[in-house]
This record gives C-alpha cells, structure tokens and sequence, in this order.
C-alpha cells in the first residue's frame, strides 16, 4: 500500500521503458506537494536557438521541436498502489485520457510507476524528500502552479481548457508557422529554476528563452499573491499578476 503523503518530495525519472525501448535521457523533474504536483519534461537533444532572440525568430522545424517537451501541473490521488495524476493544466492541452500509473518500491528504495492505461514502467529517485511548499494562483481563466523549498522551484502556467498541439504540431511539420496558434501555446511556461536570494531564477524551460532570467519574486507568495515575469512569444517581457487560489 502506497499513501499520498509517501511521494512527497522531488523526484527525478531515471528511466522509462515503452515501446520495446528505453529512455534515460530526456529530463524528467517532478515535485510533489502535499496538496498537488508540477512536472516538466525536456528532450535531451533540444533544438539549436543560437542567434535568435525570441520564439518569433525561429522557424517551423525548430518550433516543432520544442512542441517535444511535455509540462503538467495539478493534483493526485492514490488508492491503494493506484495513482491517479489529475492534470488541472497541460502543456499539450486537454488530455483525452487519464493518467494513471501503479506505484511500487524497488528493492534500492527508487519509485516504480507501471502505466495502468498504457504498457510501460518508470523508474523514479528522490532527490530530496522534506516538504516542498505549493500554491494555485489564477488570472482569469489562466493558473498558475508554484511547488517550492528553500532552494529551488518548479512551476507551470497554462489553461485548463487549453486545445491539444496536434494541429499545430501537423502544420509546422509541413512548414507553416501559424503565428496566433503559436503564441496561444508558448502563452503557457513550465520552468525550473534556483533561488538568489528572493529571486527565482530559470534553469530549464519549455521556452529556451525563459533560461538564465529572473522570473519570480519570493517574498511576494506570502501575500496571497506572485509576479511572473517571462518573455512572450516576440521576446517582450510580460509581468502577470497572479491571485491566490489555494495554498498549501
């Protein structure tokens, strides 16, 4: 029997096994709170932005590659081994099935996730297990979900009715560059980063230009508020105010 509080903490994917094949490159973070969860996903060959300042500058074959990485953020249930990610924003938009893995310990104390919709198995390591902080904020229809401790942050911004990517991936794949589709997907941020002092900084990130910039200030989520400052789609920095959801 696995509990709730069990898998809180910041976990890392060593592995997935699908398909006949195994992935231990693409680079995995999820951190668990005890009231909900945020997790991004980045290939590990991303494409080459060198000389370009913004999304805008880059064309179809290179925006369908950072279309690859995967970002989600809500909450879990478990019952019994049965894990049940509710995904209350999606980067690929609107799942259309659930996520549902079974949950076991391997014998080096590492997680192992076996798909309960899908064949395959992911292999999990803590980095650290403590009792990572998580906030919900909204503006309008958009949210905004923050897990954090005193080091580090991982963080997700997106639409709960957001459309899925398959058109907009199919339309780069044949070279057109849709430019209202493309800003309504790279709206939403998934970001990991480290703390200067108050300042959160961004390590890696759906959008390779959110990287290396201060995007968030510590001392404004104990107002019942936050600050996300992130380049848009032309490379703009854009300052959103976020209202407090839900805390924990």
């Amino acid at each position: 029997m696995i509990a709730p509080e069990d898998v809180v903490g910041r976990w890392r994917r060593a592995w997935i096994d699908a398909g006949g094949q195994r992935d231990s490159q693409t680079r995995v973070i999820w951190w668990q709170a005890a009231g909900g969860y945020c997790d991004i996903r980045l290939p590990a060959d991303p494409p080459d932005t060198a000389g370009a300042d913004a999304l805008a500058d880059l064309d179809a074959g290179t925006l369908s590659q950072l279309l690859r990485a995967e970002g989600f953020a809500g909450t879990i249930s478990v019952a019994d081994t049965l894990c049940t990610w509710t995904r209350a924003i999606n980067f690929h938009g609107t799942p259309e099935t659930a996520d549902i893995g079974r949950l076991s310990w391997d014998a080096d104390g590492a997680l192992i996730e076996d798909g309960g919709q899908a064949p395959y198995r992911e292999r999990w390591t803590r980095d650290a297990a403590g009792q990572p902080n998580r906030a919900v904020w909204h503006a309008g229809s958009w949210q905004l979900h923050l897990v954090w401790d005193a080091t580090a942050f991982l963080l997700g911004t997106g639409c709960s009715t957001a459309p899925p990517l398959r058109a907009l991936s199919a339309a780069l794949a044949h070279g057109a560059r849709p430019e209202a589709p493309l800003r309504a997907a790279f709206d939403a941020g998934y970001v990991f980063g480290r703390w200067d002092g108050d300042t959160g900084i961004a390590t890696h990130a759906i959008n390779p230009f959110h990287v290396g910039r201060p995007v968030l200030d510590r001392k404004a989520l104990t107002h019942g508020r936050a600050e996300l400052a992130l380049p848009c789609f032309n490379g703009r920095i854009e300052t959103r105010c976020w209202t407090a959801l839900s805390a924990a």
